[in-house]
């Protein structure tokens, strides 16, 4: 389960130009499971990668250009393109795999309690947890019913 991340903060960029948040949330997951692959490949038992992801893969931006071009500081965006990153990671990995008995998942766990905030002030955070709250109804649930 490729669950480790972090919400924020500024932090600086990798020593490769990578974001923090990207680099935590998908970069680590992403070089963990390739270490793990021939591993969990040889289990005749079959073997799950799960990685964690979050509604706010839909606020991503298009991942590649932007990363290309030189890393950014943006912490929320670095959180929306690591979990849309996660997804895309999630897809290729069935794709490859499919002749194995490695089968990949995308968990969106929902709003849940955890310590992602860290760090944060509370006033901080409350707003970023409204920002998103408010994302999910106009975009989400409000056309869903319409």
């Amino acid at each position: 389960i490729n669950n480790a991340g972090t919400g924020g903060g500024h932090q600086p960029n990798s020593i490769q130009g990578i974001q923090y948040t990207f680099d935590v949330n998908f970069v680590a997951h992403f070089l963990l499971t390739r270490l793990l692959l021939p591993r969990l490949a040889a289990n005749p038992r079959g073997a799950r990668v799960v990685n964690l992801s979050s509604v706010t893969h839909r606020m991503a931006r298009y991942l590649w250009d932007t990363y290309a071009a030189g890393a950014t500081d943006d912490f929320f965006a670095g959180y929306a393109d690591s979990k849309q990153a996660a997804n895309l990671f999630t897809l290729e990995l069935n794709r490859r795999l499919k002749d194995t008995n490695v089968v990949a998942f995308s968990a969106n766990p929902g709003a849940c309690t955890s310590r992602i905030w860290r760090g944060w002030t509370e006033p901080v955070s409350d707003s970023f947890q409204a920002q998103i709250g408010k994302f999910v109804m106009t975009n989400i649930l409000f056309p869903f019913f319409l």
